[in-house]
């Protein structure tokens, strides 16, 4: 297994592992509600947490947005606003979306 492909799994699982924890946090809250409403839900909140400047959260959607979304620039967005707030696990995203984007507008970020 190359290089590439370790990280690619090693932030599979770490991705994995944070939309369980939101999704079990969510469910708990919420029992009776459909999976995709909780969902929902969870990222509707986590967004405005991240908008308003929370540097776990910014980060956290950035993780969800990377592997969720087709505008890949939305994700290295969050990424980059939890960096400047010197969010450690942003930073390491960061340099593994660089690694593997090539189709984001590196110029916007």
């Amino acid at each position: 297994m190359s290089a590439n492909h370790s990280w690619l799994l090693i932030l599979l699982l770490l991705v994995c592992g944070a939309a369980r924890s939101l999704a079990d946090h969510t469910n708990a809250a919420r029992p009776n509600t459909s999976a995709a409403t909780q969902a929902t839900d969870g990222i509707t909140s986590l967004k405005a947490k991240a908008e308003k400047g929370d540097a776990q959260a910014q980060f956290e959607l950035g993780k969800v947005l990377w592997t969720t979304s087709t505008n890949q620039d939305e994700a290295a967005k969050w990424f980059l606003k939890a960096a400047e707030q010197n969010h450690k696990g942003a930073f390491s995203y960061l340099g593994m979306f660089f690694s593997v984007e090539e189709g984001v507008a590196k110029a916007k970020v």
